[in-house]
């Protein structure tokens, strides 16, 4: 999905991400709801940014699953005391079991129906210790998606020059996202696209995925971000 913008991830949003707030905010979810947490797992973990930051800041023990292999030779480097697996969120299958699982920045969005969704959240049940949390940032709800949506990010370096466009269309239950690039690195210039599909369901929805998969969900309509967050523990 971001094999080609790998590099540039980290440059596009830092620019307006607050990794370091969201880090807190996530902490401060797991010292309220499980105050002996210990060890996280950080599944759809990108490069690694939170992950890094609950372990400098909150000393929390914490891994992460990626599909992107790129991403995660960057979250190597970031947090080196964590270990790292490239795997599908939907077939998750390590050998291990966390405290508490994250899933953030609407990524499980990207396995688009109630189906592999709940299949994913019991993959995660079958990684959590007794009283295990999970913590979920959604995608956005039928609802709220908009119907067409443009959106313009850039980085100006003094070698390198990223303009990223976005167009995000609501298509039914899908929203469908094509972002077109351009990199300028010296005089070579560089043009290339990436398109995003993520299911659109309602909070009712979601509810009955954790709970499909044996799990006991409470939803906050704000959360980290605005998108709300899923609060859920196995029973």
């Amino acid at each position: 999905m971001f094999s080609q913008s790998t590099d540039y991830y980290d440059l596009i949003y830092d620019e307006f991400k607050d990794y370091e707030s969201e880090a807190a905010d996530i902490a401060k979810l797991i010292r309220e709801h499980h105050p002996r947490a210990e060890t996280v797992l950080d599944v759809a973990c990108g490069t690694g940014s939170h992950a890094a930051l609950l372990h400098q800041r909150w000393r929390y023990l914490v891994d992460g699953v990626d599909i992107e292999e790129g991403f995660l030779d960057i979250a190597r480097r970031k947090h080196p005391a964590g270990n790292f697996y490239c795997e599908d969120m939907s077939v998750l299958a390590l050998n291990k079991s966390y405290d508490v699982i994250l899933c953030m920045f609407s990524s499980i969005g990207y396995l688009k129906t109630q189906e592999r969704i709940t299949t994913a959240l019991r993959h995660f049940s079958n990684h959590l210790n007794s009283g295990g949390l999970v913590i979920l940032e959604p995608w956005f709800t039928p609802g709220n998606a908009k119907r067409h949506h443009v959106d313009m990010r850039t980085v100006d370096k003094p070698k390198l020059k990223v303009c990223r466009i976005g167009v995000s269309r609501k298509k039914g239950r899908m929203s469908n996202i094509r972002f077109e690039y351009l990199v300028t690195k010296g005089d070579e210039i560089r043009h290339f696209q990436e398109t995003h599909e993520l299911g659109l369901l309602t909070v009712k929805e979601m509810s009955d995925c954790f709970k499909d998969a044996d799990f006991e969900v409470k939803h906050f309509s704000e959360g980290l971000t605005g998108r709300g967050v899923y609060i859920a523990r196995r029973k």
